[in-house]
């Protein structure tokens, strides 16, 4: 019988819930010899391929996110973020790498779903980096001025991070893939939208939506893919997290293991 699921110690759940919690959280900002992405303050971490022992969310010297500088700098290090990513995916290296940013959350996941074979757990609010609203968000920020000067260039034309996404989501359930995705909302709307032309075939079987349903006090969103990457969020709304490729800590595990307990106790989301 699971401890962690008797109303006698759901005290002792929550308590040791949040203290892993913190551990899990923590871990992204530790120190550790194999970062090889780490940040320096005049470079912000915008590709992640810059050095610094300390790992940092970026601003601008004037607070601002990276992403209000000159538009053709923003976009060169976009393409880059994409490329060095991909090479972690596929490296043997421990590699943290920043996501800040609603784009880099788009290209995380997507290359998440495109370097995996077998399996992708993802506890999250409402599935939203692949719904409508979502895209519109990307859209506008693509819509933003700093980038007139790079909008008519083909590279930019065809950087479409929220189609990308999608693709390799797509193409990692009709590889056999298992997503399983719990949420702390009903997200039974998202039949309404058009991401389930693309999913409704996967759903119920290699693609299961699950309804949070218990004690454990989780304060991040969090995704797993393969036991070796993961993504932890920090801000729900801005989608900043920290990511992991390639992980020799053991802490995939850890967050598979929370995800294990969530998903015995929530109940599976019914399209009917």
């Amino acid at each position: 019988m699971d401890f962690l699921c008797t109303k006698k110690n759901k005290k002792n759940t929550n308590i040791f819930a949040r203290v892993m919690n913190r551990i899990i959280f923590a871990l992204s900002f530790r120190k550790n010899k194999s970062v090889t992405n780490e940040c320096k303050p005049d470079s912000l971490c915008n590709n992640g391929t810059n050095n610094s022992n300390d790992l940092k969310m970026p601003t601008a010297e004037d607070g601002t996110s990276p992403l209000k500088r000159d538009g053709a700098e923003v976009f060169h290090d976009l393409l880059e973020y994409r490329k060095n990513i991909k090479e972690y995916a596929n490296g043997k290296e421990e590699v943290f790498v920043l996501n800040s940013s609603i784009v880099h959350a788009s290209l995380i996941m997507g290359c998440f779903f495109e370097s995996s074979k077998s399996s992708v757990n993802m506890y999250c609010g409402e599935f939203s980096i692949f719904r409508d609203a979502f895209k519109e968000k990307l859209k506008d920020e693509f819509a933003s001025e700093i980038y007139d000067s790079v909008r008519n260039r083909d590279d930019f034309k065809n950087f479409k991070p929220y189609e990308d996404c999608i693709r390799s989501l797509v193409s990692f359930l009709d590889r056999k893939g298992e997503l399983n995705v719990i949420t702390d909302r009903d997200i039974t709307s998202i039949k309404k939208e058009k991401i389930w032309g693309e999913i409704e075939k996967h759903v119920g079987k290699s693609l299961r939506f699950y309804l949070r349903n218990d004690p454990l006090g989780h304060d991040f969103h969090y995704t797993v893919a393969e036991e070796k990457m993961y993504r932890t969020e920090n801000n729900d709304k801005k989608k900043t997290a920290i990511c992991c490729f390639q992980d020799k800590q053991g802490y995939c595990n850890v967050m598979n293991g929370f995800f294990g307990i969530m998903k015995r106790r929530a109940k599976e989301i019914k399209f009917n």
